[in-house]
Protein backbone atom coordinates (compact mmCIF):
# COMPACT_ATOMS: atom_id res chain seq x y z
CA UNK A 1 0.00 0.00 0.00
CA UNK A 2 2.67 2.04 0.99
CA UNK A 3 4.74 2.04 -2.24
CA UNK A 4 1.55 2.42 -3.80
CA UNK A 5 1.17 5.78 -2.28
CA UNK A 6 4.79 6.61 -3.16
CA UNK A 7 4.32 5.89 -7.02
CA UNK A 8 1.04 7.74 -7.20
CA UNK A 9 2.50 10.84 -5.41
CA UNK A 10 5.71 10.44 -7.78
CA UNK A 11 3.58 10.10 -10.84
CA UNK A 12 1.78 13.69 -9.37
CA UNK A 13 5.32 15.08 -8.99
CA UNK A 14 6.23 14.14 -12.63
CA UNK A 15 3.00 15.39 -14.10
CA UNK A 16 3.63 19.09 -12.33
CA UNK A 17 7.21 19.06 -13.50
CA UNK A 18 6.25 18.40 -16.93
CA UNK A 19 3.36 20.68 -17.18
CA UNK A 20 4.97 23.24 -16.02
CA UNK A 21 8.15 22.53 -18.41
CA UNK A 22 5.46 22.85 -20.98
CA UNK A 23 4.07 26.38 -19.49
CA UNK A 24 7.69 27.35 -19.97
CA UNK A 25 7.66 26.69 -23.74
CA UNK A 26 4.69 28.01 -24.61
CA UNK A 27 5.56 31.41 -22.74
CA UNK A 28 3.40 30.86 -19.35
CA UNK A 29 5.79 31.18 -17.05
CA UNK A 30 9.54 32.98 -16.58
CA UNK A 31 12.33 31.80 -14.53
CA UNK A 32 12.19 33.15 -11.01
CA UNK A 33 15.12 35.19 -12.01
CA UNK A 34 15.20 35.71 -16.08
CA UNK A 35 18.27 37.22 -17.50
CA UNK A 36 18.20 40.38 -19.64
CA UNK A 37 17.63 40.02 -23.17
CA UNK A 38 21.13 40.66 -24.99
CA UNK A 39 21.53 44.44 -25.77
CA UNK A 40 22.16 43.64 -28.92
CA UNK A 41 18.93 42.55 -29.46
CA UNK A 42 17.47 45.96 -29.30
CA UNK A 43 18.03 49.26 -31.37
CA UNK A 44 18.50 52.52 -28.59
CA UNK A 45 18.40 55.88 -29.10
CA UNK A 46 20.87 56.78 -26.79
CA UNK A 47 20.66 60.89 -27.09
CA UNK A 48 16.72 60.27 -25.76
CA UNK A 49 17.15 56.71 -23.57
CA UNK A 50 14.81 55.27 -25.85
CA UNK A 51 14.13 51.40 -27.72
CA UNK A 52 13.15 52.16 -30.84
CA UNK A 53 13.55 48.26 -32.26
CA UNK A 54 13.72 45.11 -31.69
CA UNK A 55 15.76 41.88 -33.50
CA UNK A 56 16.14 38.68 -31.86
CA UNK A 57 19.50 38.12 -34.29
CA UNK A 58 18.22 34.73 -35.55
CA UNK A 59 17.32 35.92 -38.64
CA UNK A 60 14.47 33.75 -39.07
CA UNK A 61 10.82 33.39 -36.56
CA UNK A 62 10.64 31.83 -33.34
CA UNK A 63 7.59 29.66 -33.37
CA UNK A 64 6.53 29.99 -29.65
CA UNK A 65 7.91 33.42 -29.78
CA UNK A 66 10.29 35.50 -27.63
CA UNK A 67 10.59 35.71 -24.01
CA UNK A 68 12.05 39.46 -23.58
CA UNK A 69 13.26 40.70 -20.41
CA UNK A 70 14.42 44.64 -20.95
CA UNK A 71 17.68 45.66 -19.37
CA UNK A 72 17.97 48.60 -17.63
CA UNK A 73 20.62 50.37 -18.90
CA UNK A 74 22.04 49.81 -22.81
CA UNK A 75 25.51 50.85 -23.30
CA UNK A 76 25.79 51.86 -19.29
CA UNK A 77 22.91 54.54 -20.32
CA UNK A 78 19.06 54.19 -18.30
CA UNK A 79 16.37 52.49 -21.07
CA UNK A 80 13.70 54.96 -19.70
CA UNK A 81 11.39 54.85 -22.95
CA UNK A 82 9.81 51.98 -25.21
CA UNK A 83 9.39 54.07 -28.58
CA UNK A 84 6.75 53.83 -31.42
CA UNK A 85 6.00 50.47 -32.78
CA UNK A 86 9.32 49.70 -31.03
CA UNK A 87 7.95 45.64 -30.79
CA UNK A 88 5.27 45.86 -33.47
CA UNK A 89 5.02 42.52 -34.29
CA UNK A 90 4.55 43.59 -38.18
CA UNK A 91 8.49 44.74 -38.33
CA UNK A 92 9.79 41.65 -36.45
CA UNK A 93 10.59 38.37 -37.15
CA UNK A 94 9.25 36.51 -35.05
CA UNK A 95 6.62 36.81 -31.84
CA UNK A 96 6.48 38.48 -28.62
CA UNK A 97 4.98 36.45 -25.94
CA UNK A 98 6.40 38.02 -22.89
CA UNK A 99 8.12 41.59 -21.70
CA UNK A 100 9.46 42.29 -18.25
CA UNK A 101 9.92 45.84 -18.01
CA UNK A 102 12.41 47.55 -15.78
CA UNK A 103 11.60 50.18 -13.05
CA UNK A 104 13.72 52.73 -15.38
CA UNK A 105 10.80 52.76 -17.73
CA UNK A 106 8.61 56.11 -17.64
CA UNK A 107 6.97 55.81 -20.95
CA UNK A 108 5.52 53.35 -23.43
CA UNK A 109 4.63 54.32 -26.79
CA UNK A 110 1.83 54.15 -28.89
CA UNK A 111 1.52 50.85 -30.88
CA UNK A 112 4.91 49.52 -28.95
CA UNK A 113 3.44 46.03 -28.58
CA UNK A 114 0.70 45.50 -30.86
CA UNK A 115 -0.21 42.39 -32.73
CA UNK A 116 2.12 39.85 -30.81
CA UNK A 117 0.92 36.77 -28.65
CA UNK A 118 1.47 38.24 -25.01
CA UNK A 119 1.05 36.16 -22.88
CA UNK A 120 2.63 37.93 -19.54
CA UNK A 121 3.33 41.61 -18.97
CA UNK A 122 5.03 43.22 -16.21
CA UNK A 123 4.78 47.15 -15.66
CA UNK A 124 6.83 48.67 -13.36
CA UNK A 125 5.57 51.99 -11.29
CA UNK A 126 7.94 53.72 -12.67
CA UNK A 127 5.72 53.95 -15.93
CA UNK A 128 3.55 57.25 -15.71
CA UNK A 129 2.43 57.30 -19.53
CA UNK A 130 1.17 54.25 -21.85
CA UNK A 131 -0.03 55.06 -25.63
CA UNK A 132 -2.91 54.61 -27.49
CA UNK A 133 -2.76 49.96 -28.90
CA UNK A 134 0.32 49.90 -27.37
CA UNK A 135 -0.58 46.32 -26.31
CA UNK A 136 -3.60 46.15 -28.23
CA UNK A 137 -4.35 42.62 -29.63
CA UNK A 138 -2.29 40.17 -27.67
CA UNK A 139 -3.26 36.88 -25.87
CA UNK A 140 -3.87 38.72 -22.35
CA UNK A 141 -5.66 37.18 -19.65
CA UNK A 142 -4.58 39.04 -16.36
CA UNK A 143 -3.34 42.66 -16.20
CA UNK A 144 -2.13 44.54 -13.14
CA UNK A 145 -1.72 48.44 -13.69
CA UNK A 146 -0.06 50.46 -11.41
CA UNK A 147 -0.80 52.99 -9.17
CA UNK A 148 1.47 55.68 -11.37
CA UNK A 149 -0.71 54.82 -14.29
CA UNK A 150 -3.82 57.32 -14.05
CA UNK A 151 -4.63 57.27 -17.41
CA UNK A 152 -5.88 54.60 -20.02
CA UNK A 153 -5.47 55.77 -23.54
CA UNK A 154 -7.57 54.67 -26.92
CA UNK A 155 -7.07 50.52 -27.01
CA UNK A 156 -4.48 50.35 -24.97
CA UNK A 157 -5.56 46.50 -23.61
CA UNK A 158 -8.21 46.26 -26.65
CA UNK A 159 -7.99 42.84 -28.18
CA UNK A 160 -7.04 41.18 -25.48
CA UNK A 161 -8.93 38.31 -23.49
CA UNK A 162 -8.59 39.66 -19.97
CA UNK A 163 -9.76 38.37 -17.34
CA UNK A 164 -8.86 39.90 -14.36
CA UNK A 165 -7.63 43.19 -13.69
CA UNK A 166 -6.24 45.00 -10.94
CA UNK A 167 -6.19 48.34 -11.40
CA UNK A 168 -5.33 51.81 -8.54
CA UNK A 169 -8.23 53.94 -7.55
CA UNK A 170 -9.82 57.28 -10.10
CA UNK A 171 -8.04 56.11 -13.44
CA UNK A 172 -9.50 57.97 -16.25
CA UNK A 173 -10.17 55.59 -18.83
CA UNK A 174 -10.33 57.17 -22.41
CA UNK A 175 -13.20 54.70 -23.23
CA UNK A 176 -14.90 50.52 -23.39
CA UNK A 177 -12.92 49.76 -25.97
CA UNK A 178 -9.82 50.74 -24.48
CA UNK A 179 -9.32 47.51 -22.02
CA UNK A 180 -11.86 44.65 -21.29
CA UNK A 181 -12.55 41.38 -22.53
CA UNK A 182 -12.46 40.20 -26.01
CA UNK A 183 -12.75 37.18 -27.81
CA UNK A 184 -13.18 36.78 -31.51
CA UNK A 185 -15.61 35.33 -33.61
CA UNK A 186 -15.65 31.93 -35.53
CA UNK A 187 -16.00 30.97 -38.92
CA UNK A 188 -19.28 31.19 -39.95
CA UNK A 189 -20.55 34.36 -38.38
CA UNK A 190 -17.54 35.54 -36.96
CA UNK A 191 -19.00 37.62 -34.18
CA UNK A 192 -16.85 38.65 -31.46
CA UNK A 193 -17.47 39.05 -27.86
CA UNK A 194 -16.41 41.77 -26.36
CA UNK A 195 -17.01 43.04 -22.50
CA UNK A 196 -15.67 46.43 -21.82
CA UNK A 197 -14.05 47.38 -18.02
CA UNK A 198 -14.89 51.07 -17.96
CA UNK A 199 -18.29 50.76 -16.89
CA UNK A 200 -18.25 48.14 -14.61
CA UNK A 201 -15.22 50.38 -13.06
CA UNK A 202 -17.62 53.77 -13.30
CA UNK A 203 -20.07 52.31 -11.55
CA UNK A 204 -17.92 50.86 -8.76
CA UNK A 205 -16.70 54.68 -8.43
CA UNK A 206 -13.08 54.00 -9.34
CA UNK A 207 -12.24 51.87 -6.37
CA UNK A 208 -8.83 50.40 -6.53
CA UNK A 209 -8.61 46.43 -6.26
CA UNK A 210 -8.64 43.81 -8.69
CA UNK A 211 -12.02 42.87 -11.02
CA UNK A 212 -12.40 39.47 -12.12
CA UNK A 213 -14.46 38.56 -15.29
CA UNK A 214 -17.24 36.27 -13.87
CA UNK A 215 -20.49 35.63 -16.49
CA UNK A 216 -19.80 38.03 -18.31
CA UNK A 217 -19.54 40.72 -15.89
CA UNK A 218 -16.90 42.52 -13.72
CA UNK A 219 -16.88 41.94 -10.70
CA UNK A 220 -14.60 43.60 -7.48
CA UNK A 221 -12.93 41.14 -5.49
Amino acid sequence: MKKQIFLLLLLFITSLFTIGCQLCDYGLLLPNNPSPTPEEYFTFDEETRTITSYDNGTGDGNPYGDDIVIPPTINGIPVEHIGHKAFDSSGLYTWIRSVVLPDTITTIGSYACINNDLHLLTIPDSVISIGSYAFYGNSLTVITIPDSINFIDEYVFGGNPLKSITIGADVDIYSGQSIGYYKEGTYPSFEYEYVGFKSFYDANGREAGTYKLINMKWIKM
